[in-house]
């Protein structure tokens, strides 16, 4: 399925596709999986109760909770995620996108030394 299909399929009809001709079809897949993860993120924080302005796509709301083991919208990115190479299927998540991005900093930040003295309230 091409990236504009897809898209059609979410009901996602904010993309350029003929600005990115020239770019190819992985780059365009790019942007509607983008697209797809910012609506999806969109739903979790209206799941979590947070004002959300964001006009989420009726198509990409019943697709998702249409497929088979949908485990809600409060559990995108922290059980779930759309897969990278097809954002029409889900994928279930061993650890939730912050815990991946705490173990990436701990990995690649080193951590710098604190003077006691410079410590303020007993932090």
């Amino acid at each position: 399925m091409t990236p504009k299909e897809i898209a059609k399929v979410l009901g996602i009809n904010d993309l350029k596709f003929e600005d990115w001709t020239e770019k190819g079809d992985e780059f365009s897949l790019r942007q509607v999986k983008r697209r797809t993860r910012y609506y999806c993120y969109a739903m979790r924080r209206k799941a979590d109760g947070e004002n959300n302005s964001v006009r989420v796509p009726k198509k990409l709301i019943e697709y998702y909770e249409n497929l088979p083991g949908f485990e809600g919208w409060a559990s995108f990115s922290r059980t779930w995620d759309v897969q990278s190479d097809s954002p029409l299927e889900i994928y279930y998540r061993n650890f939730s996108v912050d815990e991946e991005w705490d173990a990436t900093l701990r990995r690649v930040v080193p951590e710098l030394p604190i003077d006691r003295k410079l410590r303020r309230n007993g932090e």
